[in-house]
């Protein structure tokens, strides 16, 4: 095992901070010496003149002072035979999957996530309305954006949307008109909105009204379905051929 974990806490640590300078090295590479053991945290077979040469550039005085020092900081243990630290298994649990890459990658999945989240936060803040976010239909124990409506093909409203409307504009019908010069007027222009409730505030009801006034206050005439169209033929040719009987009736 060739490194391990540093946190970054450690440089405000009041038992760290009480080190000088010398002794965080010795003590840092201590750290860098028990980690290279077979068991991990312990340096077994105490000798104060080897382990000098390890951590201390061979000053015995030094190394003894310090390990005198952490000992009764209770950062590390002393026996005869080993110094230990006391924390380093807990701070550094053997894992199969605890390699730098492992690491990385779930550092990396992690931002990933964080990433998603933001999104749906910036989605939901969009389309969500605290004074018309009645919808019964969508589950209000979670945080799920409203479910949407086509009303038309370029236009996508919730049923808390469409109630607010119906509600402003005082008919269904006028709503219809609303969602249909919204709807010609994205398909024409490729035109996108996050919201669409919001452009028929912003802009469509206004839109509307201009041409209520221009038609005297009528909404325009709506165009015949094929039903009626085919119908309205019928009755024609019938008219042409002679089948209605056109004579007055009796008092006439």
């Amino acid at each position: 095992m060739d490194w391990f974990r540093m946190y970054s806490e450690a440089r405000n640590d009041a038992k760290i901070r009480s080190l000088t300078d010398s002794q965080h090295r010795i003590w840092f590479n201590l750290l860098c010496l028990v980690n290279e053991q077979d068991n991990r945290g312990t340096v077994s077979g105490y000798d104060p003149e080897l382990l000098a040469i390890e951590v201390s550039n061979g000053d015995i005085d030094a190394l003894n002072e310090t390990v005198q020092l952490l000992e009764r900081l209770r950062i590390i243990e002393v026996t005869d035979e080993e110094i230990t630290f006391i924390n380093f298994r807990k701070r550094n649990y053997d894992n199969p999957s605890d390699t730098p890459e492992a690491t990385r990658e779930r550092k990396r999945q992690q931002r990933s996530r964080q990433k998603v989240e933001q999104s749906l936060v910036v989605t939901r803040s969009h389309d969500t309305y605290s004074d018309t976010d009645t919808d019964t239909d969508t589950d209000t124990n979670t945080p799920l954006t409203p479910l949407k409506k086509k009303y038309a093909e370029f236009v996508s409203l919730t049923n808390a949307e469409h109630k607010a409307l119906v509600a402003k504009l005082g008919s269904e019908e006028r709503v219809r008109l609303c969602i249909e010069i919204l709807d010609n007027y994205k398909g024409a222009n490729g035109k996108k909105y996050k919201s669409d409730y919001r452009a028929i505030l912003n802009w469509v009801i206004k839109r509307l009204e201009e041409d209520e006034q221009k038609s005297g206050g009528k909404s325009p005439p709506q165009e015949l379905t094929d039903d009626e169209i085919a119908m309205q033929d019928l009755i024609e040719r019938m008219r042409e051929d002679g089948r209605f009987n056109t004579a007055p009736g009796p008092g006439s």
